[in-house]
């Protein structure tokens, strides 16, 4: 009696481990398939994303322009260079500014002969404000901020009459979002003085676009959401 009571305790332990080893198993699959379920949509949200930002580029203010203006953008020992561009066509008409303070400005040389200055422009501001002559494609304006990583160079010679210089610009800059239109982009600046006369010349390139629409981030909502109703389904 107590032998076959045995046996049958002995099955009961093999089904019960039995029972546990598959249910262990199922779950370790079910975790496997609810990660792939997982990378999966996050992957189809990225890539939906990035295909709509690169089909969001507005192409009329988006491009590289030869700008000019007239001004006194920077004078030797100055730690601010600013610039007032122009750009005309048939069609786009823009006007773009610009603020920049120069830190650490070096010096080297003599002034009263010939001296060169370096810095750096890690900051300032930048205004944007063009139309389209044809009427064709709304106006546009904006407001932004330069970026950290610009340089600054500049020299000046002088003789017994008068003094020249040039100052060279370069950085990148970020725009406010505005008319739901983004740009982004870079300017290389020259500004100088000689006999009396200032001018100011530049390219300006710029990328303007429209950030992905609500939709597509309801969209990505959407795909998390289903990812963690089949990842619960897959648990149970």
């Amino acid at each position: 009696m107590k032998t076959q009571i045995s046996k049958q305790h002995a099955n009961v332990v093999a089904v019960q481990f039995q029972t546990t080893f598959h249910k262990e198993a199922r779950m370790k699959k079910h975790s496997t398939l609810s990660r792939l379920w997982f990378v999966a949509a996050l992957v189809l949200c990225c890539s939906i994303c990035g295909v709509a930002r690169a089909d969001n580029t507005v192409p009329f203010y988006t491009g590289s322009w030869g700008t000019y203006g007239f001004g006194d953008s920077w004078n030797p020992g100055d730690t601010t260079v600013v610039g007032d561009l122009e750009f005309f066509s048939p069609t786009l008409n823009f006007v773009f500014d610009f603020s920049a303070p120069i830190t650490n400005l070096l010096e080297a040389g003599n002034c009263g002969v010939s001296c060169f200055f370096t810095g750096n422009i890690n900051s300032g501001t930048v205004s944007f404000d063009g139309h389209d002559n044809s009427l064709h494609q709304p106006p546009y304006d904006f407001t932004g901020s330069i970026l950290s990583g610009g340089t600054f160079g500049a020299w000046e010679t002088c003789d017994q009459i008068s003094c020249e210089w040039q100052a060279n610009v370069t950085f990148d800059f970020r725009g406010q979002s505005s008319d739901g239109w983004l740009s982004t982009g870079n300017l290389q600046f020259i500004g100088g003085c000689a006999d009396g006369v200032c001018e100011e010349n530049g390219t300006l390139s710029q990328h303007t676009f429209a950030p992905e629409p609500g939709s597509l981030i309801l969209f990505g909502s959407g795909i998390a959401g289903l990812t963690g109703v089949l990842r619960r389904r897959l648990i149970r």
